[in-house]
């Protein structure tokens, strides 16, 4: 979990106790994500992943559902086939939560811990520095 050295993470060393178990609770559950390597070479995969392959894999799971309780209410008895029933979607929930309390994490040390300071001026003298080295590099 966070490193206490870092001042980030004193919203971690604030939360209450029941918060804090719960959170290293939920970091602990896997991330579907798309090695380094391919991410790297080509960087819209990652996304088509979340924005394609996801939808499609849950809509076919949904579908699988529909097929599994059923069979499952055949085969096991009342409470055995609920449990087999909800096993995928709560592992899918599970890993749904995960990544939102990643992002939150990261969202709120990005606004809260480190705000950025807008220099328009300094940005603006850099953005023109850049089309002056760009057009020295079309002239030689």
């Amino acid at each position: 979990m966070p490193n206490e050295d870092n001042e980030s993470d004193d919203i971690y060393l604030r939360m209450s106790l029941k918060n804090r178990i719960l959170t290293k609770l939920i970091m602990r559950f896997p991330v579907p994500r798309i090695p380094f390597f391919i991410s790297k070479k080509f960087p819209s995969i990652e996304g088509i992943f979340h924005g394609l392959i996801m939808p499609l894999l849950l809509f076919v799971i949904g579908l699988f559902m529909l097929w599994l309780l059923p069979t499952a209410t055949l085969m096991f008895g009342f409470p055995l086939n609920v449990l087999i029933t909800l096993l995928v979607p709560v592992s899918i929930f599970a890993m749904y939560i995960r990544i939102e309390l990643e992002r939150t994490m990261n969202w709120w040390r990005s606004i809260f811990n480190n705000p950025l300071i807008w220099d328009s001026s300094k940005s603006l003298q850099e953005l023109i520095e850049l089309f002056e080295n760009q057009e020295d590099k079309k002239n030689d």
